[in-house]
């Protein structure tokens, strides 16, 4: 039923394909070892835009992962309008969730914060994961993830800071480890 309210909110032709697509899984590999982020954000109405704005297309979940790019958090932050513009799906290894929001956005889609990575050493930013998939991920899952770019995601920290992160559309993700 979730995934129907979801695929109705994000309204476009490539969340189809999300039927069923969720799933978890187990791996050895360790993630990086970095502290989670600096400060908890706090929601403002300005920090939660309306997530129908990704780009439409006509690929599968599976086409979607195999032309997926894994790209470093400084090159996604840094040529992000590039990314999104071309609709390149985006793929990282590693990604810790350290903020969830459940049924955040309309239609039962989840807010996740997560630090991500490309290798097991370090994190090397964070990012916004909106999921809508049968999965329920928890604070400090370790996740493989896919996804689309969005937009750019602005929030308050508690200390009344404003911070600006990539925000994605995950399409799939496996669960590397729980804590």
């Amino acid at each position: 039923m979730q995934r129907r309210r979801f695929l109705t909110a994000a309204g476009t032709a490539s969340i189809l394909g999300l039927a069923g697509c969720s799933s978890s899984g187990d791996s050895s590999t360790d993630p990086p070892t970095a502290t989670s982020a600096e400060s908890t954000p706090t929601r403002t109405a300005e920090s939660t835009p309306d997530p129908t704005t990704t780009q439409p297309t006509t690929r599968s979940v599976d086409e979607l992962k195999d032309d997926a790019v894994e790209v470093e958090y400084d090159e996604l932050f840094r040529n992000f309008e590039q990314y999104a513009e071309e609709n390149t799906p985006i793929y990282y290894p590693y990604g810790g969730i350290y903020q969830t929001l459940y049924d955040e956005y309309e239609g039962g889609i989840d807010h996740l914060q997560l630090q991500v990575s490309t290798n097991d050493q370090a994190w090397q930013g964070d990012i916004v994961a909106m999921w809508g998939g049968d999965k329920r991920y928890l604070e400090n899952d370790v996740l493989e993830l896919w996804g689309r770019p969005v937009d750019l995601y602005e929030y308050t920290t508690v200390n009344d800071d404003v911070r600006t992160i990539p925000r994605i559309t995950m399409v799939d993700a496996q669960l590397i480890n729980e804590d």
